[in-house]
Formats: C-alpha cells, structure tokens, sequence
C-alpha cells in the first residue's frame, strides 16, 4: 500500500546488514552451475547418504518387533522347510487349504532357497523369516541411485529418490514381512539398470537372466514387463 520505490525494501535491510556484519556482499556471490553441482556432491549427498543409513538400521532394529500377521509369514515359512527338507513346495501348516486351493507351486524356489540358507544357518524365527525382504530393500535402494545418476544429472530431486523409496509406508511393510515381493523388484531394477547403461548382448542376456529371476521368486513380477517395454522403445539408441 505505501511502497515507494526511494524506500528500501526489508531485504535491502537484511542484505546491508549482513555486509556490515559480516564483511561479505551476498549481492555478489554467485555459484556456476559446475560449482553448484560440486556443492551438492559435498554436502547435500553425504547428508542424504546418512539419512539413508539411519532408516535403514532403524528398519532392521524393528525387523523382529514387527507385528506378526500369521497367515502369509508363517505359510511361507513352511514352503520354505518343506523346500529345504523335501525339495516340494508345499505348506505343510495349511494343508487342506493347499488341497482345495493350491498356491505352493505358484511360486519359484528363489525365495525360499535364500530363505532356506539363513534359516539353516541363523535359525528360524521372525528376523532370519523377514531378513531377505530387508536386503532385497536395501539392494532396491542401490539400485535406485544408480538408476537415478545414469539417467540425468545429479540434484536434490534425484538424490532423494532412494530416501522417498524408504519412507514409503508400502515398501516398509514389504520389508518387515516374509514375503518374495521385494526380491523380485530388486531382480527388476537390476535389468533395467543393466539395459539403460547401453545397446549390448551382454547386456540384454544379463537383464533377460535377471528378469527370469524375478519371474521364478513370484509370478507378480510380470506387471513390470510392460514398463520396461515402453522404457526400451522409448530409448533413444
């Protein structure tokens, strides 16, 4: 209402201030774009890095105190005894559910192999049940960074992108439950990573390897096939 151009706004206030203080003209300081993106990989990173780090070891101390949802944890866990003792998909706490409505063999034996392993070796209970849904996360987290950095230049959009993947509520329960639906979206990312980083046979052998892994830990992972079509014809060779 009573700007005047001849009075000096709040910010000119700040800014003199500042100069007397400080003896430095902020007016002045100006950061190129390369300067910018040294910044960012100096400070901006590192803190991203960290707090990465805390949800993640945040995430495994809470793996074992995770409330208990019965059916899926402990169906799966039994697969994955009969897998390790009698090499057969089968729930042995649920059989006449298996009888009428078999799921076992629904499956491949990806997840329960690793499974299998930490159970021979650590014991069964929630933790060594949840353990690999907590790696396949944070393999997920990996590969999400590279993805990022590969595919554009660095910024706080980009880096923060494994941290939102974290805090998602979704991805969260996934990992706290003994379920194969984080292995398989780990298998996933690590085609795409493997085919975005260039036109090869290998490379493509290596995706196509990866996205038979994720086929045999759970038949869900198909939903992702359609993406990675569209991303491959959309690329630009």
């Amino acid at each position: 209402g009573d700007w005047r151009p001849d009075r000096p706004s709040q910010t000119h206030k700040i800014e003199k201030r500042a100069i007397r203080i400080f003896k430095i003209d902020f007016r002045h300081v100006q950061m190129s774009p390369t300067e910018t993106g040294k910044a960012l990989e100096r400070y901006f990173i590192p803190m991203a890095a960290c707090l990465s780090g805390f949800l993640l070891f945040f995430s495994y101390l809470s793996l074992a105190t995770h409330p208990l949802p019965w059916f899926d944890e402990v169906y799966f866990a039994s697969i994955t005894k009969s897998w390790a003792t009698q090499q057969c998909l089968y729930p042995e706490v649920a059989p006449l559910m298996e009888r009428h409505f078999p799921q076992g063999n629904m499956y491949g034996p990806i997840f329960f192999s690793l499974s299998g392993v930490l159970h021979f070796f650590i014991g069964v209970d929630p933790l060594t049940t949840r353990l690999p849904s907590f790696l396949a996360m944070v393999g997920c987290v990996v590969v999400l960074g590279l993805l990022r950095y590969s595919t554009a230049k660095r910024s706080e959009t980009q880096v923060l992108v494994p941290i939102l993947f974290l805090v998602d509520p979704i991805i969260q329960q996934s990992s706290h439950s003994g379920r194969m639906d984080l292995l398989a979206l780990f298998f996933v990312l690590l085609a795409l990573q493997f085919i975005q980083n260039g036109y090869s046979l290998r490379a493509f052998g290596l995706a196509g390897i990866l996205l038979g892994l994720a086929i045999l830990t759970t038949p869900r992972a198909i939903i992702a096939f359609p993406g990675i079509q569209i991303y491959l014809a959309c690329k630009d060779w």
